[in-house]
């Protein structure tokens, strides 16, 4: 007989330590005891691939063909493994994209398609009449300024800075174009390239279609991702907003050098990555009907270019950033029409 005031085998009926580290949280259908819901976002993609979403996919489990799954049983002695951060971080990040991407194509069934033969490019906007008195003229720009075409930027911290610097600079925030578009920024310092489709299309920042989109991301992903898989992600994405805003003329924004990456990768070969993720981007966007803006003049033995952390641009070099989205776009607008010589 075991002594008075002695517990039970060694592990039973022990109570769980205060202040004991608890697992990670889980992404949504990846509970402990489960494996990433993979079937669920298989079912899901597939019905993406024949063009329709998939809205009886189940979210929150996997598809079993149960109605229930049991619980899983407990073996003596072992503990079960909590599910990876990595893993569940994963998880939502691809779930938060198909859900976008679902809303777009149900967002397509709602708008009306192309007629065939139109051309989905730019349509000028309309020639200012003389106006007959102060108050008619600011009447007629607010009209006007309404009906101008729409450039948004948009990217990480290289699109929030140079839109910085862009007010205090001679551009301006509409960078010398304000007669012929109007034109919006949007940087998200931080931001990795699955953060794209959130940004443009989840319905509580939804942003109005516009004419010109120009991206300027990828930079904080090389180094965390392969390059293939950074291309493929991209490729995909930039076919999804052409499929959501139809007409939309797509701009890539050349991942810039830098002096130091996030990764503790060999300089030159992330040198030689940011090359072919740009060159494969070009191609792709290219037959979407895109156009590309480089930046020849950003080198990464450019010291007086970059900020201390290698990686930001100084005044000088956002000038030189600006200066290539100006020139870009310039050229965008005269080839749609919108702008003379």
């Amino acid at each position: 007989m075991p002594k008075k005031g002695q517990g039970g085998p060694k592990g039973k009926g022990k109570a769980p330590r205060a202040g004991g580290r608890c697992p990670p949280p889980a992404a949504e259908g990846a509970r402990s005891g489960e494996g990433p819901p993979w079937a669920a976002i298989l079912a899901r993609l597939e019905a993406l691939e024949h063009g329709s979403s998939h809205p009886n996919a189940p979210r929150d489990q996997p598809v079993t063909g149960k109605k229930k799954d049991p619980p899983p049983k407990r073996s003596r002695g072992k503990t079960q493994r909590p599910v990876n951060s990595a893993d569940a971080g994963a998880v939502a990040s691809i779930l938060a994209r198909l859900d976008v991407l679902e809303a777009g194509l149900r967002a397509e069934a709602r708008t009306p398609s192309i007629e065939p033969g139109a051309n989905p490019t730019l349509q000028a906007a309309p020639t200012m009449q003389p106006a007959q008195g102060p108050s008619a003229e600011s009447t007629q720009d607010r009209r006007t300024r309404s009906e101008l075409p729409r450039i948004l930027l948009c990217g990480h911290s290289m699109m929030f800075w140079a839109g910085r610097r862009a007010a205090k600079s001679r551009f301006g925030t509409q960078l010398g174009l304000s007669q012929w578009a109007a034109v919006r920024w949007l940087g998200r310092r931080g931001m990795r390239w699955d953060g794209l489709l959130p940004a443009l299309f989840q319905p509580a920042v939804e942003v109005a279609a516009p004419q010109v989109l120009v991206i300027h991301l990828g930079g904080n992903d090389l180094g965390l991702l392969k390059g293939k898989a950074l291309i493929e992600q991209a490729c995909g994405d930039l076919r999804a907003i052409a499929r959501r805003w139809p007409g939309v003329h797509l701009v890539w924004s050349d991942i810039l050098p830098r002096r130091r990456w996030n990764c503790a990768g060999d300089p030159r070969g992330m040198d030689r990555a940011r090359k072919k993720v740009n060159r494969q981007i070009q191609r792709a966007l290219r037959d979407l009907g895109g156009s590309v803006i480089h930046h020849p003049e950003v080198g990464h033995n450019k010291l007086e270019l970059f900020r201390p952390d290698g990686v930001h641009l100084t005044d000088k070099g956002n000038d030189i950033f600006l200066r290539d989205l100006q020139k870009g776009l310039h050229q965008i607008l005269i080839g749609c029409g919108v702008k003379g010589d």
